[in-house]
């Protein structure tokens, strides 16, 4: 199923289940007024992992994040990846726009809906995502730097920013310290300029005025496949699978993209052949 957004190009709505199409991999969550939530299985099998390695090196040291510590990081990363797609929701709506189905990721959504007109709206539409989560990450930094005059924590800005003893012993604050370091993740990813980031929108957008709708995809695509082998090498040096899944992520968005773009082309060079055929 398609739907046309004000450019007059086709939008591919979320493909059904296939395996063979991995950013199809979905179910549904929730409906919100028009808006179906689905959630991808990336997202899922994050979270049956880290609730497993969890349980499974409990007591031990050389894994940080104890059952507590992991249903904190999961419940504020499901928060915050929703928020984020809500707050680009309602603003792809108020503009114009509209997203008939988000699909959650551990990083954020896989699909923009159809688009507003203007480039101007566009990119305020991949900016509020990465705004609301930036504006939570400050939120919780104020709270804790507030709470840390009592709590003996100085170096907010150190390597470890405001981790220490003290804020490990409030269970709040160290609830509210991994809901802003996730808030901060999600929002600084969310700024990547390759699919399915909010930063891919951003970049074609403030292109758009200056090369063109069609040229801004293309020059956007590119930087998305250099964006993507970057973040793959990366991964394999700090030796993070989580990371190299990220690229993959972004290579298969690409690809998808890739897809749609060509299917323009295709229809593009039809409709100037028809004429051609009807004189013949």
């Amino acid at each position: 199923m398609s739907t046309v957004d004000p450019d007059g190009i086709p939008h591919q709505l979320p493909d059904p289940p296939r395996f063979d199409h991995p950013l199809s991999w979905s179910v549904p969550l929730v409906r919100i007024g028009e808006t179906i939530f689905r959630i991808h299985a990336s997202l899922l099998a994050l979270i049956v992992v880290v609730l497993v390695r969890a349980a499974w090196h409990t007591g031990d040291e050389s894994f940080p994040l104890g059952p507590w510590l992991a249903g904190v990081l999961l419940a504020c990363l499901v928060c915050v990846v929703t928020i984020h797609e809500l707050a680009t929701l309602f603003a792809s709506r108020l503009l114009g726009g509209d997203m008939p189905e988000v699909v959650l990721q551990p990083l954020g959504g896989l699909d923009e809906g159809v688009l507003p007109r203007s480039w101007q709206r566009c990119v305020i539409v991949a900016m509020a995502g990465p705004a609301v989560t930036m504006m939570i990450s400050m939120i919780t930094l104020v709270v804790l730097s507030l709470a840390s005059r009592d709590a003996g924590v100085t170096q907010l800005w150190s390597r470890s920013g405001i981790y220490s003893p003290a804020l490990v012993s409030s269970p709040w604050m160290e609830a509210a310290f991994v809901l802003g370091q996730v808030s901060l993740v999600v929002a600084a990813v969310n700024l990547l300029p390759s699919p399915p980031f909010r930063g891919r929108l951003l970049f074609e957008s403030l292109l758009r005025p200056r090369v063109g709708a069609r040229s801004a995809v293309s020059i956007t695509r590119r930087m998305g496949i250099v964006i993507a082998v970057i973040v793959f090498v990366v991964g394999v040096i700090l030796l993070s699978l989580p990371v190299v899944l990220v690229s993959a992520m972004c290579a298969a968005s690409i690809q998808r993209r890739g897809r749609r773009h060509r299917l323009v082309e295709s229809v593009d060079r039809l409709g100037a052949l028809e004429p051609a055929v009807r004189g013949g």
